[in-house]
């Protein structure tokens, strides 16, 4: 009996991001999937989504989400980073760039 399936096969594949580019795209690859699959309308309004985690303007101290290793490569200041996170998420699939105040 052959067994396939995610249980059985090479679900799981693990890649080294040696660029930041790379990993910028990998991070908005993520945070847009529900998007793309028309579950959600934007990044932000899935609670599970570790987007909220970014684009919170205050860091929050009780999170799982190291976001300062991504938004540090946006900018040093946290706010900017936080701002181009927001731009360059909403950029993906065309979709207007909305003001932080929309969030």
């Amino acid at each position: 009996m052959k067994r396939i399936g995610y249980l059985f096969q090479n679900r799981y594949k693990s890649e080294e991001m040696e660029y930041d580019e790379y990993l910028l795209e990998c991070a908005r690859y993520i945070h847009n999937n529900l998007v793309k699959a028309e579950i959600v309308k934007d990044a932000k309004d899935y609670q599970w989504s570790s987007f909220n985690d970014y684009i919170n303007i205050k860091k929050k101290q009780d999170t799982l989400v190291e976001a300062d290793e991504i938004l540090g490569i946006y900018s040093t200041d946290h706010r900017k980073a936080v701002l181009q996170s927001i731009k360059c998420t909403n950029k993906v699939y065309d979709r207007p760039v909305k003001m932080w105040e929309d969030y």
